[in-house]
């Protein structure tokens, strides 16, 4: 790196530091967007830099950052904005991407996300909001606990017809989705209205093509080999209601598990992980993280996971590289290919 952008990664620093009014704006992105994917953060801000006058003679050198200096961006970023979120009862959740192992996202979140039910989705109607309800029924099915009795026949029928598949979770036939509204007198015009609310409004769920497990893309809603996924907005605003829905809770991270085919259950004490929990926070061999358990891992369970197809590099398995898969001090966690998010 020449002097020049050198010198002008410092001052990009500092001004992610202390930049007061620029936060603000990246604050206000933040709350338009409520999700924004984490390689994007310091590009984002230092955009916001290049087009303020106070601030673009000492950026306009640095045109581009590397996941080194991204990284180093975000933490800044992070512990500036973080008391400001606090004041008003909102605050950051940094998740991976379930499906990926590269993408993890910040996720604006207030509590208010987190009152029962549904009820803080304003801009959903009741029945769409049941409807909603429902479909995320048939996309935990998995889950179902026998004991419960089942309220609606039409969620009932559309199960009776298939077993729950194990691995199914997190996903759901579009098809499926049809079906069930029809059932309930909707028609097809107004289930897709919804689609596209919950999708490009609401931020709640992704419309995948479904050609294969591994190269899906978005697509266009009323595709017949549609899958509907949780948008990562999703995970984390509607987090206590999956947990209602039985969706199991991942031992090291303590979030809810969306994905069942990118998941590990331990055999020994039925303790469940997230695939990309494991890959960043297990060194292999590695011993259960459940209770009382001794059950031992094989690096090999993570490569058996299924991951999208991103088109970015994977590294390989970390124990080909001689490299540590032991957390590292949060000074250089950021040198890691896939840094701990609980740092």
């Amino acid at each position: 790196m020449s002097q020049q952008k050198l010198q002008a990664f410092e001052d990009f620093i500092k001004i992610c530091k202390n930049g007061d009014n620029l936060h603000k704006h990246f604050l206000q992105f933040m709350m338009q967007r409520r999700c924004i994917e984490v390689p994007r953060i310091g590009e984002t801000f230092l955009e916001f830099c290049n087009n303020d006058e106070a601030t673009e003679e000492k950026t306009r050198n640095l045109d581009k950052l590397d996941p080194d200096q991204n990284r180093q961006a975000m933490k800044a970023l992070r512990k500036a904005i973080d008391p400001m979120l606090h004041r008003v009862g909102m605050y950051i959740v940094h998740i991976a991407d379930e499906y990926s192992r590269n993408m993890e996202y910040w996720v604006l979140a207030s509590d208010l996300n987190f009152a029962p039910g549904l009820l803080q989705a304003g801009s959903l109607q009741k029945d769409e909001l049941s409807m909603f309800h429902f479909w995320l029924k048939l996309m935990f099915l998995e889950y179902k606990n026998e004991e419960e009795d089942e309220e609606d026949s039409a969620v009932e029928d559309i199960s009776n017809r298939e077993e729950p598949r194990r691995g199914t979770g997190g996903e759901l036939s579009q098809n499926k989705v049809f079906l069930f509204a029809k059932k309930k007198g909707w028609t097809a015009v107004r289930t897709q209205k919804l689609i596209d609310k919950l999708w490009k409004q609401q931020r709640w769920i992704r419309v995948m093509k479904g050609e294969s497990r591994n190269k899906r893309r978005s697509n266009k809603v009323g595709d017949d080999q549609s899958i509907i996924r949780l948008h990562p907005c999703a995970m984390v605003e509607i987090e206590q209601l999956l947990f209602q829905l039985n969706v199991p809770k991942c031992v090291l991270c303590k979030r809810p598990i969306v994905v069942s085919r990118l998941s590990y259950t331990c055999e020994g004490c039925g303790a469940c992980y997230h695939a990309n929990c494991m890959l960043r926070e297990m060194e292999f061999p590695a011993k259960c993280s459940g209770q009382n358990c001794g059950q031992e891992f094989d690096e090999e369970i993570i490569d058996e996971f299924e991951f999208d197809v991103d088109h970015e590099y994977i590294p390989p398995r970390r124990s080909q590289t001689g490299m540590s898969t032991s957390r590292r001090s949060t000074a250089d966690s950021h040198r890691q290919p896939f840094p701990s998010l609980r740092d």
